[in-house]
């Protein structure tokens, strides 16, 4: 017996010490790479010392006495914080996320799409046509990655190196380079810039029911709706003139029953969402605030990810501006040097998406002879083709593929001919026009003192369309209108996949910088964009510049709120960026209300409806029942027909309140219930006895007790574009740690705080997107601005800025943006000086081949 006992006291021993040893493990593991962010470095590459700061949110302040140095500086702090994200980011723009997961059909179609969009080719080209001072600062801040990368393996640098057991002795991590930053800077626009995904669901709905049917599933904008610029703005007339005579023909509509539109979505979803980013900004002048000198708000949204697309970062010369002339501070997107969104000593600037249609989708014939030619001109003309190499990590043979491209674009699907099925569709972008610096605006941006400084290095941008706003220190407020905008044919919306064989259905070029519309100093002190429309529909550029414009109903809202007050400050702009009030949930609900009278239990609930605001508040149990009835109604209307639910988008919300005033209209009609023919009240009535059933089911019968939160809720997940860590195998014990979430969230699809739904399945109403940074500058005093994240700035599972950012975020809080290096000093939770070690450098211009 006693010897028995001693066994198990033996094997608990053992038992106890393999956990011990195991935790220890798990333990070093994840802490392994956390970087060194206090003491002294000596770091080759630096032509002198670098300081850099870390506050008590992990925010870098960096110290360099020249530009090369500084952003030196931001590439260094990127890679210590956010190297994994990095690495997946340039994975995505040079197509080689296969190379480091290994096989998965997902990840291989997304490669595959990159490297047909030719993101490489075009980042070479750019390169190329880049300025000297791009190419300088493209290789300080590769140059300061590098020198945080060199000499670490994979798991000194992150943790899901080692979790997800990749084999990296067969893919060694390779040296940030200029063309990894342009890359993904390539792949970021094709997020922020087009509607390609758009054109292809479109037409897939074609193929389904008519163009008039589908003038309210995606309708045009209603008449008045809130433009950036108002009529008076830009010295039009206040009434809509008669509409002239057609300038041409439409273009002919294409077959779309045989398209390979399945196949061209393939990839399309790991590169980017379907559509484009939300966000709100806007500027009011001094003569609005309580200090005299003006504000700035901006929230870019993006889909939810771990950890945020965006680093905080501020970036200070220690020399004088004709040595150094940066002293910046704002959000940065890792990987790309430079400052989005924030400030300088004279001047704020905030990107809101313009949402202009940067993209098409054309169809070609091909020749039925000879697959690599298109009818073009009444002939056939050769395609160009390129041989590329998809290398997968644990496959030995890598594939090979071809890339066939038009002078219109690449091909991204074709038919076979020898099915009878002869076309393709080819992509036309405007990043394949003529290359271009594509980070030159942005630096002369960073650190300009004026608003004529700010405009002429924004009529250089060529990066995705924005509305940017600006505030000086001299009180001056402006907008203007920055990016690439194509003129198309005559009877080309750009809004559906269209033939073209000739020359007069290609685009007549793009829109002129000098006629790209700005605006300063209005009257009323207020600027406003939030992807709405940038000029009224008689403007003469307004076809172009509003086509996928989002209903005003949010900028609406803001200048609402902003009229509120005549003396802002910094929080009343927080305020208002909390402001969860549903415009289209406030107009729905009368027209509800007639159509289910208050005699039972329904008209009673509608009735309970009926005395809330609208506002979709984390926890208002009439939030609840609405918001799960119209993702309900958003179902029974339109996806009996197309075969699946549609987006929870404002084209969406527009297209159900347009329909609810039209009571017989046939997209009321279920298509799968034989003899019977359903109007809106029936439809009305299904989906709000659902949505009870729903919320019942979820969060019980009390009706008091239901909350908002509990059914929209965010997570956030760690991966690529929703490829989630946690459900990689090899993550073990530790998936569930890349995952924060679910967690409440208020908001809404059209409210200011803008929380987009996922519309079917189990996921019904969880966030899908949302302000990825909420960013404040008062420029009366830099130090009174105030940031957030979504999640925190590190990356690594073991910083205490992993997710410390997540419930501040939610609540619509915020931290405060250090500006003066005294203020910078006495809040450091870190000191890290880089020392430098002599180097010559290489003149940083040399050109690269394709």
């Amino acid at each position: 017996m006693r010897r028995l006992r001693n066994v198990s006291i033996l094997a608990l021993v053992i038992l106890i010490g393999a956990a011990a040893l195991a935790a220890a493990l798990v333990y070093y593991t994840i802490r392994r790479p956390l970087p060194k962010q206090e003491g002294e470095l000596v770091v080759p590459g630096t032509q002198d010392a670098i300081t850099i700061y870390r506050d008590s949110w992990g925010v870098p302040h960096a110290y360099a006495a020249n530009p090369y140095d500084l952003f030196f500086a931001q590439g260094y702090v990127h890679a210590q914080d956010r190297w994994w994200q990095m690495d997946l980011s340039r994975r995505i723009g040079r197509g080689t996320l296969s190379a480091l997961f290994g096989p998965d059909d997902a990840l291989q179609a997304a490669d595959r799409l990159a490297r047909t969009l030719g993101w490489e080719q075009v980042a070479i080209a750019n390169y190329n046509a880049a300025t000297f001072e791009t190419r300088a600062v493209l290789h300080a801040y590769a140059a300061g990655v590098n020198a945080y990368v060199e000499g670490r393996s994979p798991g000194d640098l992150a943790v899901e190196y080692t979790l997800l057991d990749l084999r990296m002795d067969d893919i060694p991590l390779e040296p940030w380079s200029p063309l990894d930053s342009l890359a993904w800077l390539l792949a970021y626009q094709w997020r922020s810039s087009g509607n390609v995904a758009q054109e292809i669901t479109r037409a897939q709905a074609l193929t389904r029911v008519d163009e008039a049917m589908l003038d309210y599933y995606s309708p045009a904008l209603p008449d008045g709706a809130t433009t950036i610029l108002s009529a008076a703005d830009l010295g039009l007339p206040a009434e809509l003139p008669p509409p002239d005579a057609p300038a041409g023909d439409a273009l002919p509509m294409a077959d779309f029953s045989r398209l390979p539109l399945a196949e061209a979505l393939a990839g399309f979803d790991l590169l980017g969402p379907r559509e484009m980013p939300e966000g709100t900004a806007w500027v009011v002048s001094g003569a609005l605030t309580t200090s005299g000198s003006p504000l700035i708000a901006t929230a870019p949204g993006q889909v939810l990810e771990m950890p945020s697309p965006w680093y905080e970062v501020g970036l200070y010369c220690i020399e004088t501006p004709e040595r150094c002339p940066y002293n910046l501070a704002g959000l940065s997107v890792p990987g790309i040097p430079g400052v989005f969104s924030g400030h300088n000593e004279h001047a704020a600037w905030a990107l809101n998406g313009a949402w202009i249609d940067e993209q098409d989708l054309l169809v070609v014939r091909l020749n039925p002879d000879n697959a690599q030619q298109y009818a073009w001109e009444g002939g056939w003309r050769d395609m160009i083709t390129r041989e590329e190499t998809l290398a997968i990590n644990g496959v030995d043979e890598p594939q090979t593929f071809t890339v066939s491209s038009t002078h219109l674009g690449p091909v991204i699907a074709a038919t076979s001919p020898l099915l009878g099925r002869d076309q393709a569709l080819v992509v036309h972008w405007t990043a394949h026009e003529a290359p271009a610096d594509p980070l030159i605006a942005l630096f002369r941006l960073n650190r300009a003192q004026t608003w004529d400084e700010a405009r002429a290095a924004l009529s250089l941008w060529t990066f995705a369309a924005q509305n940017v706003l600006y505030a000086g220190m001299d009180g001056t407020i402006g907008y203007q209108l920055a990016g690439r905008v194509p003129l198309r044919a005559p009877g080309h919306s750009g809004l559906a996949p269209v033939p073209v064989e000739a020359s007069a259905a290609e685009w007549r070029g793009l829109l002129p910088v000098e006629r790209l519309p700005a605006l300063t100093n209005p009257p009323d002190g207020l600027i406003v964009a939030a992807n709405n429309a940038i000029v009224p529909a008689q403007h003469p550029d307004a076809p172009a510049l509003t086509s996928l414009a989002a209903p005003g109903g949010r900028a609406a809202q803001i200048t609402a709120r902003v009229q509120e007050h005549n003396a802002h400050t910094g929080d009343t702009f927080a305020d208002i960026q909390a402001d969860e009030f549903s415009p289209s949930a406030a107009a729905a609900l009368p027209i509800v209300r007639t159509a289910l009278p208050g005699d039972d239990r329904l008209g009673e609930m509608v009735t309970w409806l009926s005395e809330w605001d609208a506002r979709f508040t984390l926890d208002s149990p009439q939030a609840a029942l609405f918001g799960a009835f119209w993702l309900r109604l958003a179902e029974y209307t339109y996806a009996d027909e197309l075969g699946v639910p549609p987006c929870d988008c404002f084209g969406i919300r527009q297209g159900l309140l347009a329909l609810l005033d039209a009571s017989t209209h046939p997209w009321w009609d279920d298509v799968q219930t034989r003899f019977v023919i359903e109007r809106r009240d029936a439809i009305v009535r299904r989906a709000l006895e659902q949505a009870i059933i729903d919320l019942t089911q979820g969060q019980g019968a009390n009706r008091d007790a239901w909350k908002w939160g509990s059914l929209h809720t965010a997570t956030f997940s760690a991966g690529v574009a929703g490829y989630s860590m946690a459900g990689r195998a090899g993550a073990g014990l530790l998936g569930d740690q890349f995952v924060v979430g679910p967690l409440p969230v208020g908001g809404t699809g059209d409210s200011i705080n803008t929380t987009r739904s996922a519309t079917g399945g189990h996921a019904r109403g969880r966030a899908l997107s949302a302000p990825a940074a909420r960013l404040i500058v008062d420029l009366a005093s830099p130090e009174s601005s105030r940031a957030i994240l979504t999640t925190g700035q590190s990356s690594h599972l073991a910083s205490s800025h992993y997710r410390d950012m997540v419930d501040p975020w939610r609540f619509v809080k915020y931290h405060t943006m250090l500006w003066e290096r005294a203020s910078v000093e006495e809040a450091a939770d870190a000191m890290l000086a880089l020392e430098p070690v002599y180097i010559p450098l290489a003149t940083p211009a040399p050109t690269l081949q394709p």
